[in-house]
């Protein structure tokens, strides 16, 4: 009897750890635009982008490019983010041309349960 308790309250504690919140949820970013020009790593930078899971600052893989027209022909141009001085923290250097309309596209954790945002520019 008494194996049969201790595996359950093993059960028990293993399946509300892992449904804790600290490990359950998509991840998440932030865009922070105008970049910090105070900062060396961000100076000249276009926005910042902010990568979480939950409440926690955490490094992912991110992707961004740009999405625009420019006179009448679509455009896209893969774009590169660099290492900030911050843990979580990626800076986005325009790489886009000055003509035309741009939606910036960013993409945490790219393939399934990735987390994506749209910036009008």
């Amino acid at each position: 009897m008494r194996p049969t308790i201790r595996a359950l309250a093993l059960s028990a504690l293993l399946a509300a750890v892992a449904a804790s919140p600290a490990w359950a949820g998509p991840p998440w970013l932030s865009v922070e635009l105008p970049a910090n020009p105070l900062d060396p790593s961000t100076r000249g930078a276009f926005l910042l982008v902010h990568t979480y899971h939950h409440a926690g600052v955490t490094s992912m893989p991110v992707t961004a490019r740009a999405e625009g027209l420019v006179n009448g022909a679509r455009r896209s141009v893969e774009l590169t983010l660099e290492r900030t001085s911050r843990d979580g923290v990626l800076a986005l250097r325009r790489g886009w041309p000055a003509e035309g309309a741009w939606v910036l596209v960013i993409t945490g954790m790219p393939g399934p349960g990735s987390v994506t945002a749209l910036v009008t520019v």
